[in-house]
């Protein structure tokens, strides 16, 4: 063997153990990463296991959240119909006994009210009616049945009204189907807008 051949045989054995060398490093990195890919999944499912078991539970919390959000915007809202409704009966004992003032406290200063003629008042005009000379008011005034539906700071009561009244020594019965409309103000409920349309007797 020439000395270029020995050379040259180490050479080769030199790059055989070379290239077991890396491939032993290739095959050990390999390894380690797969372990790493394979530590990476199971956290990766671990997590995965527990975001989806958070689900159900965060859903539920925002369904009884919900929940007792509509039902106590529900009371609230049946409270103030009902105090709507204690408000719009008041108006009977007021007109009974033609107290203005508190016919004044119930009523906007914006307040107009439509009658069965047709004929238009506004607050003003309304309660100076009942100071004229002469003017006797209803011995009698019910409210037959009525009904509210608040919506936020505004309420609409719609019923039957009843008076009874005496009319040049004639007693007078009447009954009237109102809407009679009413504005939180300032916290405060006030009644905007009053119309009434005659019931005919039968």
């Amino acid at each position: 063997m020439t000395a270029r051949a020995g050379l040259a045989g180490e050479n080769l054995r030199s790059t055989e153990s070379m290239l077991r060398v890396d491939v032993i490093g290739e095959g050990t990195g390999s390894s380690q990463n797969h372990q790493d890919r394979t530590l990476h999944d199971i956290e990766f499912v671990s997590s995965s296991s527990g975001g989806v078991a958070m689900k159900p539970i965060i859903i539920f919390a925002v369904v009884c959240l919900g929940t007792c959000i509509a039902m106590g915007q529900s009371s609230s809202q049946s409270d103030e119909g009902a105090h709507v409704l204690a408000l719009d009966n008041s108006w009977n004992r007021a007109l009974e006994t033609n107290d203005t003032k508190a016919l004044d406290m119930l009523l906007a200063n914006t307040f107009v009210s439509i009658d069965v003629d047709g004929s238009m008042q506004t607050k003003s005009e309304f309660l100076a009616s009942l100071k004229t000379p002469g003017y006797q008011g209803p011995s009698q005034a019910v409210t037959e049945q009525s009904k509210v539906d608040v919506y936020g700071n505004s309420a609409v009561v719609v019923g039957v009204f009843r008076t009874q009244s005496v009319n040049k020594g004639k007693a007078v019965r009447r009954r009237e189907r109102f809407v009679d409309t009413w504005v939180n103000i300032n916290r405060t409920w006030k009644c905007v807008a009053s119309v009434a349309v005659l019931i005919p007797s039968e």
